[in-house]
C-alpha cells in the first residue's frame, strides 16, 4: 500500500498492485488516445480506479473547500497525475 499526501495536503492510499493490472494499462492507453472522447472517458475512470469512488468524492470536495468553487477537470486531472507519479516513484524506490 502506498500512502502519501498530495501537494494540497490531501492524504491518499493506493494499492501499488493496481498499477500493474491489465485494467489500469487499458485505462492509461485510452487516456493517451488521440480521440478526445476516449481520453475524457478514461481520465474520468483512472482516479476512481486508483483510490476508489468514495475517496475520489472526498478529494473533489476537498478541492472545492480550498478553492470555494466547483473542482475543474483540469484540477482533478492534475491530482490524478500526481498520484500516478507517486506510484511510479514508490515503484522505483522498491526496485533500488
Amino acid at each position: 500500500m502506498i500512502k502519501g499526501k498530495l501537494s494540497n495536503d490531501f492524504e491518499i492510499e493506493v494499492d501499488e498492485k493496481k498499477a500493474k493490472t491489465h485494467r489500469f494499462t487499458k485505462l492509461m492507453g485510452k487516456a493517451l488516445s488521440n480521440d478526445p472522447k476516449a481520453r475524457l472517458a478514461a481520465n474520468a475512470e483512472v482516479l476512481s480506479y486508483l483510490i476508489g469512488e468514495e475517496k475520489e468524492d472526498e478529494l473533489v470536495e476537498y478541492i472545492e473547500s480550498q478553492t470555494g468553487e466547483e473542482a475543474t477537470e483540469e484540477e482533478v486531472a492534475a491530482f490524478t497525475i500526481e498520484i500516478i507519479n507517486m506510484m511510479s516513484n514508490a515503484d522505483a524506490e522498491v526496485k533500488k
